[in-house]
């Protein structure tokens, strides 16, 4: 039987001020922030896909990209707002207040086996992280079932076997990725199994859990199978997620993505193997038992999942943050103990020890100067250093010695302190300014005012999430997509997912949809810029710099051209860089002059090149500071 509660410590624990005030500091932060950061390209995807929900069913009206049950959770912000931005702000607020809600439920319940001063050492460490403050309120449902593969962790230790199933199976249904917890799960399972219990007790406990995990599983699809199909339902939440799963196209970048998570807070990460000397390691006055090889070996499966995944991004690292929690928690409850009694060991232990955590510190600074971390970063190797001095130090009795380890202990807890949260907040402070959103929350607002109900534009991103963009083939413009675009390589077919609305085509029938789909202007940005030249060229031909990253609609009309078609009715500015002749329909026209049109073909002589620079109806307010093309401000990059 696995472990249950530790009775020495209390059954529940009152929050005190001080925890209180930190997690609501978490969400004041949250919300002065979610207004102040900009969008990254996915969360506009997702807040289309979340707004789908609202009018239309899944797997009947639409593929899901994922199990959807997170996603009706976070549409109740679009029964409250329909302004452009707004509802995406309140998203991210719910998912705040969502957060904060399960911080201090985590928080009481983790106290029941950790100790209160533990789990709050961890939650600090965890919340000075970079891209957990950033990435804990994306738009996206990952960090929501996050918390579910949490909750089943702990309900296993509560011994509630068929609630940890059905917890893991919600998790699940919110995200796939649920589905490393799960299999981590029964690993550990095996393992205590074969190792520690080899008993029936632990058979019937993984049945329990498996069986309420397929139940939960199989109500889904079976419910759904009811408006649609189960072939579509088991296409969509199973063999989708597996062809996702399976794209190597951002390999390549892996080391980028590592770079970032770790130089904004890799102390998580590093500390990771000193957590395993709780496992060997024991205070005088506790028992040595194997009975946490349970939760031992599942935190190290889920954490060679999300190291060996071939989508490293950091925004995943919140899948990481149920194994991060339960590591720190019982590691610094483990080394509150070490502290204060000092742990027998003999000379051969000490051996293996000083072998080990030397091996630790060289690959600790060899990570550091691969990755190329900030210089603060190096006094990370000094705490195992430490540690080991602690821990092998003679434990007397004397005034003399108990400074010795006073002074030992307090750089030992400056040195985590220093790295783990003092150095990675000046950071974020420091790289804030990048994350502002105003560049692109004007060119937004701008682009919604130019636009009438049924006019189209792209961008390559949904950037409104009630708006479909008209081309097919720039609607998601992904990596792959792209590449697909430049060379036509077929492997890539197989990923180009209409759940993700990418779709197999060419340069040139993009072209021709454009004859057939009008686009009044197109957004720049990082994806528009990565198109293959012979798409950039047309668009530049087709559409001028109207304000910021925003191109108007503006046909360039050749000199030897005699008929040109239109795609808009309005007033129009003749642009033309050298003096000539210009007749349209018969009628003579100037440089910079103003000139109604309507859509349609229409006739023309000219000895020039020129434009007709379509002019909006609608004027919005147009900020001076944001005049130029930033298209790289238009989106939050993946790495800072």
């Amino acid at each position: 039987m696995l472990p249950t509660i530790n009775r020495n410590l209390k059954a529940t624990t009152k929050f005190t001020p001080l925890v209180l005030i930190f997690f609501l500091a978490y969400f004041i932060f949250q919300l002065v922030y979610i207004p102040y950061s900009k969008f990254s390209v996915d969360e506009f995807w997702f807040a289309h896909h979340i707004y789908q929900y609202t009018n239309s069913l899944p797997y009947r009206d639409f593929p899901p990209y994922k199990t959807v049950l997170g996603y009706y959770l976070l549409t109740l912000p679009f029964f409250i707002s329909h302004t452009v931005i707004t509802p995406l702000y309140l998203i991210k607020m719910e998912i705040a207040l969502l957060n904060t809600i399960l911080f201090l439920i985590m928080y009481e319940w983790l106290t029941r086996f950790f100790q209160p001063k533990a789990v709050f050492s961890t939650f600090i460490l965890l919340m000075a992280n970079q891209l957990f403050l950033v990435y804990s309120v994306d738009l996206r449902v990952d960090m929501l079932a996050s918390w579910f593969c949490l909750i089943s962790i702990l309900l296993m230790r509560d011994q509630r076997w068929y609630l940890a199933g059905a917890s893991i199976a919600i998790g699940f249904l919110i995200s796939q990725k649920a589905l490393w917890y799960f299999a981590a799960t029964n690993c550990a399972l095996g393992v205590y199994w074969l190792l520690v219990s080899r008993n029936l007790e632990t058979i019937k406990q993984t049945l329990q859990f498996n069986l309420a995990t397929l139940l939960v599983i199989t109500l889904y699809i079976a419910l759904w199978s009811i408006v649609s199909s189960p072939h579509q339902v088991l296409y969509n939440v199973f063999y989708e997620a597996y062809l996702q799963s399976k794209i190597t196209w951002f390999a390549p970048h892996t080391g980028l993505f590592w770079q970032e998570m770790l130089t904004n807070g890799p102390i998580l990460y590093f500390m990771w193997p000193l957590t395993w000397l709780s496992l060997f390691i024991k205070p005088k006055t506790e028992v040595n038992t194997y009975s946490n090889i349970f939760f031992f070996v599942l935190t190290t499966t889920v954490m060679i999942f999300i190291l060996t995944y071939k989508q490293s991004f950091p925004y995943n690292m919140v899948f990481s943050v149920p194994v991060l929690i339960l590591l720190y928690a019982n590691f610094f409850s483990w080394l509150l103990r070490v502290l204060n009694d000092t742990p027998f060991l003999s000379n051969n232990a000490k051996t293996l020890l000083f072998w080990f955590l030397s091996l630790y510190v060289i690959g600790l600074v060899g990570l550091i100067i691969i990755f190329d971390l900030p210089l603060a970063y190096f006094g990370i190797p000094a705490i195992p250093i430490l540690l080991y001095y602690l821990m092998t130090r003679k434990n007397r009795m004397t005034t003399k010695g108990n400074r010795g380890k006073a002074i030992l202990t307090t750089c030992l807890l400056m040195t985590i302190f220093v790295t783990g949260v003092f150095y990675p907040l000046i950071r974020f402070a420091m790289v804030s300014t990048v994350l502002n959103g105003d560049y692109q929350k004007s060119m937004i607002l701008t682009a919604s005012k130019l636009l009438a109900p049924r006019e189209g534009y792209v961008a390559g991103i949904p950037l409104f999430y009630d708006r479909d963009q008209p081309i097919p083939g720039l609607r998601n413009l992904i990596g792959p997509a792209i590449e697909y675009l430049t060379t036509g390589d077929k492997k890539l077919e197989p990923i180009l997912l209409d759940s993700l609305y990418l779709t197999a085509t060419t340069p040139t029938k993009i072209i021709e949809s454009f004859q057939e789909h009008p686009v009044k202007l197109y957004v720049d940005n990082i994806r528009i810029v990565g198109l293959p030249p012979v798409l950039l060229s047309f668009l530049h031909s087709h559409y001028m710099h109207y304000w910021g990253a925003i191109f108007l609609y503006a046909p360039v009309i050749k000199s030897n051209e005699k008929r040109f078609v239109l795609q808009f009715n309005g007033i129009y500015k003749i642009i033309a860089l050298i003096p000539g002749t210009i007749q349209i329909d018969g009628q003579k026209v100037s440089a910079n002059q103003l000139v109604r049109l309507s859509k349609g073909s229409h006739e023309t002589e000219t000895n020039i090149r020129f434009r007709l620079q379509l002019m909006p109806d609608a004027r919005p307010i147009l900020n001076p500071e944001f005049k130029a093309d930033l298209w790289d401000s238009m989106t939050k990059f993946i790495v800072l």
